[in-house]
């Protein structure tokens, strides 16, 4: 098992039960120099995405995505639409199942 501290590309924070039907997949993105986990978070560690959204509508998917945004120091050449192609790529496979294939997606962006 392979555990990614740094959460790049997509990172499910929830299994909806196998007896009912996944209603939506919820994705949050967050901005420029934003932390993929932490953004969503509070300093106890509560994240309200993981902890909270799941209870209030048990039948979604909640993922989060996770890029290298950082700005200060970095040496990256990527362009926005690099990141967007990546994003998109990980969402369809995500999603090229059966159980989920006919959801909706509901984007979150901070």
């Amino acid at each position: 098992i392979i555990i990614d501290s740094h959460f790049q590309g997509l990172t499910p924070l929830n299994s909806p039960k196998e007896d009912r039907e996944t209603l939506a997949d919820v994705v949050a993105v967050t901005g420029l120099a934003g932390r993929a986990f932490d953004s969503w978070a509070n300093s106890e560690g509560t994240m309200w995405l993981r902890d909270y959204l799941p209870v209030d509508i048990p039948n979604i998917r909640v993922m989060i995505y996770g890029y290298p945004s950082k700005l200060q120091g970095s040496t990256s050449r990527a362009r926005l639409h690099d990141y967007t192609t990546s994003f998109l790529e990980a969402l369809q496979s995500a999603r090229n199942t059966s159980e989920v294939s006919q959801t909706y997606e509901i984007m979150l962006r901070m």
